[in-house]
């Protein structure tokens, strides 16, 4: 009863299972072999494995089988990924294969579990199919698109020195409004070629001391008077990517002071060690953020004063959020919204 158990279970699965002598003989396959390779259960008995698989593959295999029979217990091994199985007409399709050592007093069996991975293949090359279309669309698009609008804010400027000395106030401040928005766009398309390329950001591991990338990342935001900035001595020195951390520092700051009230604005940054991360905190005494906003400004284009009163894409913590998934880290915001605000993200240690 329990071995007419074990096999219904066996037939039931959805991947081929085949179970050989410790010399690669098959004895038993399951339904969903033979549907995958195109041979019956009698054509395979007391076959070597090695009918299943693409020659070239046949010498790793026989080592793997060695590898199992030697090791001990428990014997478990996941070969390589980039394997193909071979079927009687004599296609080869990409697979998966795992192998298992079955004990039995002496007479011990090999396991093997092949998964066709064949749609998952073709899933990953339209993926990459997508991102070459998207990265080359998004090349395109950069390099026709800035040498208009270059174009519009050259002119732009040209035409505001003739007219300086007669045109009207209105007339002026239309042509400031269209200068305005001209900036505008080109932010916009900076911070979408940054956003589109997140994944390409990583570049050789340095030596950083955190609180010196801090103030020239400050530095380079030319702030007004009335903002300062305070590194915490907790700031450490690590070894990590720096162009992708930079980034981060200089959008959240860029943001806190782009958002200040009128008066003092001091932005305080701090950070806390822990066994596989850096924990870094940007804190202001802005006028915050209201806690239905907390998740609402991580949106794409999303801003929480109209555009004319704060310049900005509304992409700076999109692109912030998207590097930190990328290395698997996380950002949060923390604000009643009338005290400042704060936001901290997790930085991995290598």
């Amino acid at each position: 009863m329990r071995e007419e158990y074990c096999r219904q279970i066996i037939e039931s699965l959805p991947y081929a299972i085949i179970i050989t002598d410790q010399q690669g003989r098959i004895e038993e396959i399951n339904a969903q072999t033979a549907l995958l390779f195109g041979y019956s259960q009698q054509e395979l008995h007391d076959k070597k494995i090695d009918i299943l698989i693409p020659e070239r593959f046949c010498e790793q295999h026989h080592k793997d089988l060695d590898s199992q029979n030697d090791c001990p217990p428990p014997r478990q091994a996941e070969l390589g990924r980039n394997l193909f199985g071979l079927t009687k007409e004599g296609d080869e399709f990409p697979v998966r294969i795992n192998l298992s050592l079955l004990e039995n007093n002496g007479n011990n069996k090999i396991l093997t579990t092949i998964i066709d991975m064949s749609e998952q293949s073709d899933i990953v090359r339209e993926l990459k199919r997508v991102k070459k279309e998207l990265n080359d669309f998004v090349d395109v698009a950069s390099h026709d698109l800035k040498a208009p609008l270059r174009g519009i804010r050259q002119l732009s400027s040209w035409i505001e020195e003739d007219i300086t000395d007669f045109a009207s106030d209105n007339t002026k401040n239309n042509l400031a409004l269209m200068m305005q928005r001209t900036a505008r766009l080109e932010r916009y398309l900076k911070d979408l070629i940054i956003y589109s390329r997140i994944s390409h950001v990583l570049d050789d591991a340095q030596n950083i001391n955190i609180k010196a990338l801090v103030l020239s990342v400050f530095d380079l935001q030319s702030p007004p008077k009335e903002v300062s900035i305070v590194c915490e001595e907790t700031l450490p020195e690590i070894t990590t990517f720096i162009t992708p951390l930079e980034t981060v520092f200089s959008h959240l700051i860029n943001n806190a002071i782009k958002h200040k009230n009128k008066g003092q604005l001091t932005i305080n940054v701090s950070s806390q060690e822990y066994p596989t991360h850096y924990s870094f905190s940007v804190k202001d005494n802005g006028p915050g953020i209201l806690e239905r906003n907390h998740e609402y400004v991580f949106d794409l284009f999303k801003t929480i004063k109209p555009r004319d009163e704060v310049e900005g894409s509304g992409m700076g913590l999109s692109i912030i959020r998207k590097l930190l998934d990328s290395l698997n880290c996380v950002i949060s915001v923390s604000s009643d919204g009338k005290n400042g605000s704060c936001f901290t993200f997790t930085w991995p240690k290598r």
